[in-house]
């Protein structure tokens, strides 16, 4: 076996440290969820003639994501979750963070067999991801309108979970090992650039020296690693390939338009600005131009769906790979269920 000191002692020592407090059981729930919010039309307004696009002017057709409208005036100190009925909204917080809880214990209380390096990093992607996930729910309790935060939070989420199930694809330690230095490798490019970039500011050469500090301690466990691998006849390490290769492998590419959804959102887009006005005309006078928060707790849908995938990918991969094949228990399942259940009901039209 591969030299990494990882054994069962070793794992539940890492799992000991969990510090959260206190296969989706019906495979089609987030797809369910998906096509509420694909396809849900808004109920039915006096329609509006559409501006031609010219000069200054914008159509006023809506793209079927945007949001509607609110008028609505928040007073000092106040947040849209005082203003705005939340019943439904509060209830699918709450469903994810009891599903949370639940994969924190289980995973902290599990007991995991690790066999290489990957395999005990596994449980720190999980711990990563369990800890963006309750910052879902904190930034959805404190405002709807955090969330782009929030979104940013579940993607977090779910690439930590998915990278942890395409280093465990393979059942040979070294092969997994091998998936698990492509993460060195990753950093090692990051710190090249650091120092590059601190060369061509000129910064100070004690901090240059650092950042090639940093480049040649992470090579060296990169050559550590290496000669086993090539003992074993592994391909040659490149790179971690992209997000949608990984999903491939791991057999998750349905869950690729949620994740893409929640990247629109995370970066600056149109559809980020479309939390905060209407696509008009940006003449002076245009009421629907004005910039104000528009969000409403349905576009929190995607945010919510995300991280609760996440944390069924991610305690699925664990039980599989470091639990002997172990199911997920009937407790998650019917957590997951009502999680999935509570979103679908903001997500509704």
């Amino acid at each position: 076996m591969l030299r990494c000191g990882a054994g069962r002692g070793a794992a539940r020592s890492v799992t000991a440290s969990l510090f959260i407090p206190a296969a989706v059981s019906h495979p089609g729930a987030i797809e369910h969820s998906l096509s509420l919010l694909f396809h849900a039309r808004r109920s039915p307004q006096k329609p509006r003639a559409a501006a031609p696009l010219s000069g200054s002017a914008f159509g006023r057709a809506k793209p079927w994501w945007a949001v509607v409208a609110s008028d609505i005036y928040l007073p000092r100190g106040r947040t849209l979750l005082d203003v705005v009925p939340q019943n439904a909204f509060s209830d699918s917080i709450s469903a994810l963070t009891r599903l949370r809880l639940q994969v924190n214990a289980e995973i902290t209380n599990g007991d995991w067999n690790s066999k290489s390096h990957a395999e005990i990093e596994a449980l720190g992607f999980v711990m990563l991801a369990v800890g963006a996930v309750e910052s879902v729910e904190i930034l959805a309790k404190a405002s709807v309108a955090t969330v782009v935060a929030g979104t940013a939070a579940a993607r977090a989420a779910y690439e930590a979970v998915v990278t942890c199930a395409w280093m465990l694809t393979s059942s040979d330690p070294y092969e997994r090992s091998r998936r698990w230095m492509l993460l060195f490798l990753d950093e090692r490019a990051y710190w090249n650039r650091m120092a590059h970039e601190a060369k061509t500011r000129k910064d100070s050469q004690p901090l240059i020296d650092a950042s090639y500090a940093e480049v040649q301690r992470i090579q060296r466990i990169i050559d550590n690693l290496q000669p086993q691998l090539d003992a074993r006849g592994l391909p040659a390490t490149r790179k971690l390939p992209k997000i949608e290769e990984r999903l491939d492998e791991i057999g998750e590419r349905n869950a690729y338009v949620l994740y893409k959804t929640a990247c629109q959102l995370v970066h600056p887009s149109i559809r980020a600005l479309s939390h905060v006005r209407e696509f008009v005309a940006h003449r002076p006078g245009e009421a629907e131009a004005t910039y104000r928060w528009r969000t409403t707790p349905r576009d929190w849908a995607t945010a919510l769906l995300l991280a609760i995938h996440a944390l069924r990918l991610g305690l699925d991969t664990v039980g599989q790979k470091l639990g002997g094949g172990k199911p997920l228990s009937a407790e998650f399942r019917d957590l997951h269920d009502a999680a999935v259940r509570a979103v679908q009901a903001i997500a509704a039209p």
